[in-house]
């Protein structure tokens, strides 16, 4: 192992065996370093466009493409995830602060409890009993969610709304579009969602299981001989279903 220091400029790195063979070769540029303060440093980060240096005073960041260098005081969150080139996203004990690197401020601060999806595309939020949606610069509200689940695999959002008794289904790829009405197959009080697009419904005698985006894929459980036999309540058999893989009763 050999340890040198080199100067500011262009190098050429040689190994060779004990023989003199050349085993690899290479070229290096060394520049001058840069010193970014005195603070003390409590995080390094190097992203797929940015280098940053967070201290305990501000945070260094460094434009990997454009080579731009600039320091931002007061700003020092506990962790950075790149969003976009042009979108942070910064986390401290209480809030996620999506960061414009081009106009240099927030464009949308969210309590961590409130968030429930976010990619490169929108953010979405709830905000009281609404869920918001947004894309980085403008906002779609959804007044007076009960219940909701976000799927990835099929980039959409089902939005229960107890007064229509139907699930409102998002599709997140084209917000310009009108939502899709699903109605349930079954009569019973719903219960939520489970495996981000399952309904879970209860009737008296049984819970009803709706694969909403396959109407004909439906299960049901029996659960009033399960309450009456092992002493249990719907809301724990739903709890259960929502940790468990789907292994149930086809429904014919």
């Amino acid at each position: 192992q050999v340890s040198r220091k080199l100067p500011q400029g262009e190098h050429k790195i040689i190994l060779q065996d004990s023989s003199g063979n050349i085993l690899q070769s290479e070229d290096v540029f060394v520049e001058d370093s840069i010193k970014v303060g005195g603070s003390v440093t409590t995080g390094r980060y190097v992203l797929d466009s940015w280098i940053i240096l967070v201290m305990k005073d501000r945070t260094w960041f460094h434009n990997r493409k454009t080579k731009q260098e600039f320091v931002e005081f007061k700003m020092y969150p506990n962790s950075i995830m790149e969003v976009t080139p042009e979108i942070l996203c910064f986390k401290d004990e209480r809030y996620y602060i999506f960061y414009s690197m081009i106009t240099m401020e927030p464009l949308l601060e969210v309590a961590i409890r409130s968030i429930i999806h976010y990619d490169k595309n929108l953010v979405i939020y709830k905000k009281d009993k609404n869920i918001v949606i947004n894309n980085y610069d403008d906002s779609l509200v959804i007044e007076d969610v009960d219940k909701y689940s976000f799927s990835e695999s099929t980039y959409k959002l089902y939005i229960y709304h107890p007064k229509s008794d139907c699930v409102e289904i998002c599709n997140l790829k084209s917000l310009n579009n009108s939502p899709i009405i699903y109605k349930p197959l079954h009569q019973g009080v719903i219960k939520g969602f489970i495996y981000e697009h399952y309904l879970v419904l209860c009737s008296d005698e049984y819970i009803y299981i709706e694969n909403i985006e396959i109407p004909n894929e439906q299960y049901n459980v029996a659960y009033k001989w399960l309450t009456e036999y092992l002493n249990v309540d719907v809301n724990h058999i739903y709890s259960s279903l929502k940790n468990v893989k789907l292994s149930l009763r086809k429904d014919e």
